[in-house]
């Protein structure tokens, strides 16, 4: 008996999901990661602030702009590091948005390989004609994208092709 495969919809709506689950994930992450970043600079800014104002505490015009001199240095490169926080953040968001491009693209030629999957399971003489079209589609497409398959979806794919070979189904596949 063969096993029951799982609809398109399900499989669809369980790769939402885990995309989903995955994207917040990573989200909440660099987030956090984002925010004690700029937590430990404050601290460290609000720190150092401290340091200069009890090393200067006479009202010496001399040691006043002194002072002024080193807070105003030290704002500046509290402003500087805040910055290249949030640069560094929004490098990471960029490359993480692409990794999300890339696997989204991934997954969609995984399922159109499910797609031919789900019609190798008719023999050639028993699929209903809309059936025929919609592989002849799907295959279609895929071996138009098939440079963008990785080996293990070229793999897939030859397997799948191979069943419904076996199946009666006429298939050609471009070497």
């Amino acid at each position: 008996m063969k096993r029951k495969r799982p609809t398109k919809q399900q499989r669809l709506e369980t790769r939402d999901l885990i995309n989903k689950l995955q994207d917040d994930d990573e989200d909440t992450e660099e987030q956090r990661n984002t925010s004690d970043a700029i937590k430990a600079v404050e601290l460290d800014n609000e720190q150092a602030k401290k340091k200069i104002k009890r090393e200067c505490k006479t009202l010496d015009p001399k040691r006043r702009i002194m002072l002024e001199q080193r807070l105003e240095f030290q704002d500046t490169l509290h402003a500087d590091r805040v910055a290249r926080i949030k640069q560094e953040a929004k490098d990471r968001l960029e490359a993480m948005l692409k990794k999300r491009q890339e696997r989204s693209e991934k997954q969609d030629i995984d399922e159109k390989i499910e797609e031919c999957a789900d019609v190798s399971q008719y023999e050639w003489k028993d699929a209903p004609w809309k059936t025929i079209g919609k592989f002849k589609c799907v295959s279609k497409r895929l071996s138009n994208i098939e440079f963008k398959m990785t080996s293990l979806q070229k793999e897939r794919y030859g397997e799948v092709l191979a069943e419904m070979a076996r199946n009666g189904w006429r298939v050609t596949k471009k070497e």
